[in-house]
């Protein structure tokens, strides 16, 4: 008899005997806490949802999964650590729009989105809003495009880490206006509130309690060119706007070269999460709809989202270096 001294050592031994390896992988594996890369700061949006989906991954893989958050650069900084990680599945990155933008937007970027990843599945959609100002003097999205095209470059969008979306837009509506960096969302609702700037895009959680009390006026979801379950009376921008649709998607990928017998049992591990009443519960008070979806169904988004940023950047000439 072989004494086996070490699980490489057992591996090899199953494989001489004729045991597939991947299998012996998928039902080993994980044997060690596992981490998920959150490319942005803590306490945003994704770094809730990130937990949010870590915890309930951690009670099927029998493993914790501890969130660390790598923020700096738009995301990049946090998705190189994940590309440059070990390709044993035990590194994970949270996907988003953000990160399909930046392969294009940033010219410079020691990543590619879609050949240093191994797409695990798509976690759930935010639904986004084009909200504005109260008493900004328009009724609906076909009124608000209509008033620009009468006011070129007098309308003004708050930008807080929206990316071109406002940029997309403006290509999708052909009007021209302003725009206002901010450092964050909060500043940038205290002067929409305020009626210093006219407008923003921006997700659904963050402005529902301003929409609420009647402080912004919802004008449409523009994440999507069919209406949320949660927000059924808000009508989509594409309905006014033909084509124009700026989703906000997270997933999940680990680095490229992974078992593929790890990646399924990582997407096991995810569809599970989703299944969560607590964690649908909790989607639903941040406006996000649960999507499962396979690696090669995820692997499909982010090829998708990337083509789309790359024509709006270049067409608007929206690089950021």
């Amino acid at each position: 008899m072989w004494k086996i001294t070490s699980g490489l050592n057992a591996i090899l031994a199953l494989s001489l005997l004729g045991f597939n390896v991947s299998d012996v992988l998928a039902d080993t594996w994980p044997t060690r806490p596992l981490r998920l890369v959150v490319p942005f700061s803590p306490g945003g949006l994704t770094d809730v949802v990130a937990r949010s989906v870590a915890e309930r991954m951690s009670e099927d893989l029998g493993q914790t999964v501890v969130v660390e958050n790598r923020p700096g650069a738009g995301g990049n900084i946090g998705a190189a650590v994940v590309a440059r990680a070990p390709n044993d599945g035990y590194t994970l990155l949270v996907v988003s729009q953000f990160l399909a933008l930046n392969k294009t937007a940033y010219r410079q970027i020691d990543y590619d989105i879609e050949s240093d990843f191994a797409p695990i599945g798509d976690i759930g959609q935010s639904a986004i809003f084009l909200v504005m100002r109260p008493d900004f003097p328009a009724k609906n999205l076909q009124e608000m495009v209509a008033y620009m095209k009468r006011h070129p470059g007098k309308v003004n969008f708050a930008v807080a880490g929206a990316g071109p979306t406002a940029a997309y837009f403006a290509m999708a509506t052909g009007t021209e206006f302003a725009t206002v960096p901010y450092k964050g969302n909060a500043p940038a609702l205290t002067d929409l509130v305020a009626g210093r700037v006219d407008a923003i895009f921006i997700a659904a959680e963050t402005v529902l309690p301003y929409i609420n009390t009647g402080k912004v006026k919802v004008v449409a979801l523009t994440s999507s060119d069919q209406r949320s379950a949660y927000f059924p009376d808000v009508p989509v921008a594409a309905a006014a706007v033909p084509g124009f649709v700026a989703p906000g998607f997270l997933g999940l990928a680990t680095s490229k070269g992974t078992d593929p017998a790890i990646v399924a049992r990582l997407a096991k591990a995810l569809k599970f999460a989703l299944h969560s009443e607590q964690l649908l519960a909790q989607f639903k008070k941040l406006g996000i709809e649960a999507v499962e979806s396979s690696p090669d169904q995820f692997a499909s988004r982010i090829a998708t989202e990337v083509q789309r940023w790359a024509v709006v950047v270049k067409a608007t000439n929206a690089f950021v270096n």
